[in-house]
């Protein structure tokens, strides 16, 4: 699948990560999503915070990319130690 077109329909295989926007949220608003984590790891950067991405393996080098200090393979590992219980912010879906 190729990203940056405008097109109103298009066709994608039945394997592909394609779900219905929710009901409650207009296409705006839903398409919107994806770019949540991108927006939460700019103002923690920014806020001085530490950010550890947790990912699957295919992600690391990614988000590392993406400005995260680490990534966490969530198939291999656990949360490293002296993370605090609580995350500011998950995006992805799982």
């Amino acid at each position: 699948m190729r990203s940056g077109t405008y097109a109103q329909y298009m066709c994608v295989k039945e394997t592909s990560a394609i779900a219905a926007s929710p009901s409650n949220l207009s296409d705006d608003q839903a398409a919107a999503i994806p770019y949540g984590g991108l927006i939460a790891l700019y103002f923690l950067q920014r806020a001085g915070a530490h950010v550890t991405a947790v990912c699957g393996p295919t992600n690391l080098d990614l988000v590392k990319t993406l400005g995260a200090e680490a990534g966490v393979d969530y198939t291999r590992e656990t949360a490293p130690t002296g993370c605090p219980e609580k995350t500011t912010a998950s995006c992805g879906g799982r």
